[in-house]
């Protein structure tokens, strides 16, 4: 295959370029940043990263499709997650559905399955029954994208974020799910 039969690859070269640089329309009202689709893309392969089950070698990185949506939906939104913090702070180990302010919507919030469909497309992650799955070649991703985030320190936030829900962890249960 070359570089450009694959389009996620030859986006995610060009994005990393040295001086590559934002270009802003001011024609319109511009979306939110959850419907952007680069920051959804980045942000969905950090949090099959961060909150993922590895078993070492060859085998596939494994994370709970609830969890991974639920996980999005709140590093998206800073005010939530911050809410959702304070939260779990005072007993981390009480259901979600005691949290006032749990979005019981985020299930219905499409850009995380658009991003999903869009990289199992890419064969970088898939869906297998409930899980999403990331094979370990997965973590390198064309040109390096999220060794380029660490080593600039981007997404840093949502980091933060992530790592704060791993323990204790959000699980399938604790959403309602399970």
């Amino acid at each position: 295959m070359t570089e450009t039969d694959n389009p996620l690859a030859e986006l995610l070269d060009l994005i990393g370029q040295p001086g590559a640089a934002l270009d802003v329309r001011v024609n319109g009202r511009p979306l939110p940043v959850q419907y952007d689709v680069g920051f959804n893309g980045i942000l969905l392969l950090l949090v099959v990263r961060e909150l993922g089950t590895r078993r070492g070698g060859s085998v596939p990185v494994r994370l709970n499709y609830h969890v991974a949506k639920f996980a999005h939906f709140l590093c998206t939104r800073p005010a939530l997650l911050s809410d959702f913090l304070d939260w779990r702070s005072d007993d981390a180990l009480r259901p979600l559905d005691g949290w006032r302010a749990f979005p019981h919507g985020y299930m219905a919030h499409s850009a995380f399955d658009a991003t999903l469909r869009f990289y199992s497309t890419a064969g970088l992650l898939a869906r297998e029954g409930s899980n999403i799955v990331a094979e370990p070649s997965a973590a390198s991703v064309p040109g390096g994208a999220l060794a380029r985030i660490d080593s600039l320190s981007l997404f840093s936030q949502q980091l933060v974020a992530l790592r704060a829900l791993k323990k204790p962890r959000v699980t399938q249960k604790s959403l309602g799910v399970a």
